[in-house]
């Protein structure tokens, strides 16, 4: 998260938490921050679910976030793991296509 009420909130699945590199930005109000929050989890996010079932929130102003996440976890939705869950306002053609 950004900090801030306008911005992108990425809510990371507990058996994710290993994946996500920590911040390193010193200020957590800024747009830079948000990105490299979503960066971060990104590109260390694994082909394929580390679990069962999931369920992914992501929301805010910056559609650049919401593209970067939904276009990493797309490929989940091919493996046997079910999609409990929404992604608000999702800028992913894949994921709105099956009425995600």
């Amino acid at each position: 998260t950004n900090g801030r009420s306008n911005g992108s909130i990425l809510v990371v699945h507990p058996t994710l938490a290993p994946f996500v590199r920590p911040l390193t930005s010193p200020d957590l109000g800024t747009i830079g921050n948000v990105h490299e929050c979503v960066a971060a989890a990104t590109i260390t996010i694994p082909k394929e679910p580390t679990f069962h079932v999931f369920g992914i929130y992501i929301s805010g102003h910056d559609a650049r976030a919401r593209e970067a996440v939904s276009t990493q976890i797309t490929p989940w939705l091919n493996t046997t793991a079910v999609f409990m869950g929404d992604m608000n306002h999702v800028q992913n053609q894949v994921l709105d296509s099956l009425g995600q």
